[in-house]
């Protein structure tokens, strides 16, 4: 492996050659491409190489044996790590260089496993399919302060939480081949036995031509229905189903079951929250419409003891309350909605019923017309029917194979139910009843 002389003589003569514009083609004779190919060839494939930008190297460069990639931007943090955006070089012919922007991920975390896992699970063709953004290129990397993993991925144009839908026209059309693609794109790893568990906007893409993928799969785990093995529960607690835990010590403890039929609740939060909720806020502000039912009552509502806002007494409540008082206290504060989950903050979470739901989100929309047309106002409510019932569906009938029939044919044949008094989980999955 290169010595860290090699790489500090590397960059210590990196300002022979400032990749003007990035054309390294034009240049490829300098030093630093020398000193570059010099740490290659010491290289393993399995490892890469860090020089880390100072006063002397203007960006931070990631190397490995058979290409090398110039940091340009940070494009996002979660909590496994950090996402870059990156070019990415290597040799083509006549000792030319090409190059692609791609987006690399800098963790902590070991990707391998991930890297494994799917490569284990997915048919070739699916280990190929870009409705599915993850680590195909994974190193462990060296130079810096610390051992890091980095992995390379397809560069999006950004997360669903991203998405600016005041500058699009009809936005409930423009989402819904996006949500399509990262449904199929979990149908996939559903079929080939694998959870994702942190199903959430943040986590799903999309690029310039409006397709979506599915990605950070950080928490991906293979799922046998015949273990029925309670374990830690991974993922973000909004998203959570409440079939996830078994008991109120379960959900305390954080430990229970993760199933296909949890990340399709999930993704019946995300269009809730992450994609409607979204639109409302962005809609709301744009047009000066009070928007504040959606946002309280409907987009991920928690209750905390933390909490500035609260209902009358609540605070004192809570923080008496013990695990098995739970249900009465959802009854007690909020007798028309239901209990979502309880966590080890000592959070509580609620969800409208049906009726109430929908007045709430109709409410909303009515306020929009004569900024919004009615077909779009009526795309915003189809999609609030679609996130209600991936949520209250039952178990057996939440498969993302469902879900992509449901996005198939929901909005082509411009109906919906209409049905003011409730929302029959069934359109969840009509075609299997």
């Amino acid at each position: 492996m290169a010595s860290t002389e090699l790489a500090q003589s590397c960059a210590s003569r990196y300002l022979l050659y400032r990749f003007s514009g990035y054309e390294i083609s034009r240049a490829k004779s300098f030093q630093a491409i020398n000193d570059i190919s010099l740490v290659q060839e010491k290289l393993h494939d399995s490892v890469a190489f860090v020089l880390k930008a100072s006063k002397q190297l203007p960006a931070d460069i990631i190397i490995t044996k058979y290409h090398f990639s110039i940091v340009t931007r940070a494009l996002g943090e979660g909590g496994q790590g950090t996402t870059y955006v990156a070019e990415k070089f290597f040799r083509a012919e006549f000792g030319n260089f090409s190059s692609e922007e791609v987006a690399l991920k800098l963790t902590d975390f070991s990707l391998e496993r991930e890297r494994t896992l799917l490569h284990e699970f997915l048919y070739p063709n699916d280990f190929k399919d870009t409705r599915l953004n993850f680590c195909r290129e994974v190193f462990e990397v060296y130079g810096s302060k610390g051992k890091k993993n980095v992995g390379f991925l397809q560069l999006m144009e950004g997360d669903l939480t991203q998405i600016d839908y005041t500058k699009i026209e009809d936005p409930a059309s423009f989402i819904l081949p996006i949500l399509y693609n990262v449904a199929s794109g979990l149908e996939v790893l559903e079929k080939s036995g694998i959870i994702h568990r942190d199903v959430k906007g943040p986590n799903m893409f999309y690029d310039e031509d409006g397709h979506g993928a599915v990605g950070d799969m950080g928490y991906i785990d293979s799922y046998d229905p015949k273990r029925n093995e309670k374990g830690p529960i991974c993922g973000t607690p909004g998203y959570l189903a409440p079939f996830t835990y078994e008991t109120l010590s379960d959900q305390i403890e954080r430990v229970g079951y993760q199933t296909p039929a949890g990340d399709v609740y999930a993704f019946g939060i995300m269009l809730q929250d992450d994609v409607l909720g979204k639109m409302i806020l962005q809609f709301g502000k744009k047009y000066g419409v009070k928007v504040d039912e959606y946002r309280r009552t409907i987009m991920s509502r928690i209750i905390s003891k933390t909490s500035k806002k609260r209902f009358s007494n609540e605070s004192v409540v809570i923080e008496k309350v013990e695990p098995e008082e739970i249900s009465n206290l959802a009854k007690k504060f909020q007798r028309s909605r239901r209990l979502v989950y309880y966590s080890s903050e000592k959070e509580l979470r609620f969800i409208p019923e049906a009726k109430k739901y929908l007045e709430i989100v109709k409410t909303v929309l009515n306020r929009f017309e004569g900024d919004l047309d009615s077909s779009e106002l009526k795309g915003l409510l189809d999609l609030a029917r679609l996130a209600y019932c991936f949520q209250i569906a039952p178990q057996e009938k939440l498969t993302f194979t469902n879900v992509c029939e449901v996005l198939g044919n929901f909005f082509s044949e411009g109906e919906s139910s209409g049905d003011d008094e409730a929302i029959d989980p069934s359109a969840a999955s009509s075609s299997n009843s």
